[in-house]
């Protein structure tokens, strides 16, 4: 029976798929067509929704051809990866195709949905700020003309630009009037920690709470008639929050490189905002855009601030050396 179960849930995701996917084939626009096949291809949430970094969204590609005379290149992760590169920021999630065969004449269409993420700047050499444009590149397609006993007799290439040939990228947090993202208080007032919780106005309650208090302190003093002469209990030091990741990182409490990185990356932001009371993120701006006395700034922190850049480019095999120079820049700190 857990089988049985088991195939008929399988088979219902394939069949809910499929109608999705064919569902959604009239939602792209035709972009390519020639005397053997014709090419729809689009972005099926441009007119749906607002784009945001991480979103998922779907490539669909259709492809009508006579079968008996064209034998097709099946798209596969490397069609879409290979030419939409992830250096461009752009990440292959999953993949789905179906075919639908032709009967009475009618073309066979192949359907295949790309479902992918922009998790990354359209341009690596430049800053990820505010609305990001990334060009949906010539994706380029083969097929082989055959005849009646399948020999081949050319073979032809394809290029086409999926619509609407660009996709915009809204950004999360809300610029200032000249366009630019705010200092980072300015969108977490209370850094990593949440908003203290209201009060309750116990007005009525005041009298009883003070009897109350007033009770418990002398029946404290009953019980322990010599806590006046007690030695005052030494006060451990609380930590800054910075200094906690700082304190796992030195025990090893992280094994991989990947995790070792984004707990220095935390702590660095934490000491930058609460000890030296600055911004991190600022500084990864280009010069031009940032004020004289900015600039200034900036460089009486120079060694942390470079320290800083560096970090944020996630160095493979770097975390220790990373770490060790965190240590020594902030030995007088602790």
């Amino acid at each position: 029976m857990t089988v049985l179960r088991n195939f008929i849930a399988g088979l219902a995701v394939i069949l809910v798929s499929w109608s999705a996917t064919v569902a959604g084939k009239d939602m792209v626009s035709e972009v390519f067509r020639d005397d053997n096949v014709v090419i729809a291809a689009g972005i099926t949430e441009i007119d749906s929704t607002i784009i945001h970094f991480g979103d998922v969204l779907s490539l669909m590609m259709t492809v009508s051809y006579d079968k008996s005379k064209i034998r097709l290149q099946q798209p596969d992760s490397k069609f879409f990866s290979g030419t939409w590169l992830e250096s461009a920021g752009i990440f292959l999630k999953d993949q789905q195709s179906v075919q639908q065969s032709g009967s009475g004449g009618q073309p066979t269409i192949d359907t295949h949905v790309f479902h992918f993420q922009i998790i990354g700047c359209p341009d690596t050499t430049k800053l990820c700020r505010g609305n990001r444009t990334y060009p949906i590149p010539e994706f380029i397609l083969h097929y082989d003309l055959i005849d009646a006993g399948g020999a081949v007799q050319s073979t032809n290439e394809v290029k086409f630009t999926p619509w609407p040939e660009n996709v915009k990228v809204a950004t999360t947090l809300a610029l200032n009037e000249d366009g630019e993202l705010d200092p980072f208080p300015t969108y977490f007032p209370t850094g990593a920690f949440p908003q203290p919780l209201s009060g309750v106005d116990s007005r009525n309650s005041s009298f009883v709470l003070i009897a109350g208090g007033l009770f418990l302190l002398l029946g404290g003093l009953l019980m322990s008639p010599f806590s006046f002469f007690k030695r005052k209990a030494s006060v451990s030091k609380v930590n800054a929050r910075w200094e906690k990741p700082l304190e796992q990182l030195r025990s090893g409490a992280f094994t991989d490189d990947e995790h070792q990185l984004d707990a220095l990356r935390r702590c660095v932001v934490w000491y930058c905002t609460d000890k030296l009371g600055v911004d991190p993120f600022y500084w990864v701006k280009h010069q031009d855009e940032v004020s004289g006395k900015q600039q200034k700034v900036a460089g009486d922190q120079a060694s942390i601030r470079e320290l800083f850049s560096e970090i944020l480019l996630s160095p493979r095999g770097e975390s220790k050396k990373l770490l060790d120079r965190f240590i020594q820049l902030t030995a007088k700190d602790r």
